[in-house]
């Protein structure tokens, strides 16, 4: 007690009990901050070797080629992404090509991310999936921040970031747009980019459809039917 009185009356708060204490608190508040950054850095840099991982393979000639339902893909990925609140607008139709379904499942869910992060609260994302004879059709639309339409040829340009990063997003490699380009390039697939007069981004993607004739147009998979949903989407 007499120890305890002469380190209050000294006024050092390392030897008085009570601020000891306190001392571990602030400590293991420290190290699970710089253990949350350093998580944080691993996931970043484990993003960044999957986006050239992705991007070496896309850039090398196809090894496998399957039939792929666009529709599908759309659906399956949709699925899979936090939407935050997003309002998401579906039309999906029968649009068959021919490729690796992995780099165009990568190609189509960068495209969605991409349409998530540079969105804004109460905004949409409108997808649609459609064909024509020799073609097989996908559409990504989104709000967001107004775009300058000499900056769009940028957004596929490697490590290229137009503006802030809204507030509360992750932030991006600047990766995402690169790699589903040079996915499409691999697939002789035509993409094109429109900034939207009220703000974010609309991207169309032109693959070649299964030739006409073609025996896969008869498979189960291509009978896929159409579908139109309109959804809000939640956090997770």
């Amino acid at each position: 007690m007499g120890g305890t009185r002469a380190a209050r009356a000294s006024g050092d708060p390392t030897c008085d009990p009570r601020t000891r204490t306190r001392r571990p608190n602030r400590g293991t508040a420290t190290w699970r901050e710089a253990g949350e950054g350093a998580l944080r850095a691993c996931k970043q840099q484990e993003h960044l070797l999957e986006a050239c991982l992705a991007l070496a393979r896309s850039r090398a000639k196809l090894q496998r080629r399957e039939t792929i339902d666009l529709g599908r893909i759309v659906s399956n990925v949709v699925q899979d992404h936090d939407l935050q609140k997003l309002t998401a607008r579906l039309q999906l139709e029968r649009a068959l090509t021919s490729g690796d379904s992995d780099l165009i499942e990568r190609l189509f869910a960068n495209l969605v991310t991409n349409a998530i992060r540079h969105n804004h609260a109460g905004g949409w994302i409108h997808i649609a999936t459609s064909s024509t004879d020799n073609q097989a059709l996908l559409m990504i639309e989104n709000t967001g921040t107004p775009i300058r339409v000499a900056e769009i040829t940028r957004l596929f340009e490697p490590f290229q970031r137009l503006g802030p990063r809204p507030a509360g997003a992750e932030g991006g490699l600047g990766l995402g747009l690169v790699v589903a380009k040079a996915v499409a390039n691999t697939h002789d697939a035509v993409v094109s980019a429109t900034a939207r007069s009220a703000g974010g981004l609309r991207v169309e993607i032109a693959f070649p459809a299964l030739p006409l004739g073609d025996p896969r147009a008869s498979s189960p998979l291509a009978r896929t039917p159409e579908t139109s949903l309109s959804f809000m989407g939640g956090s997770s």
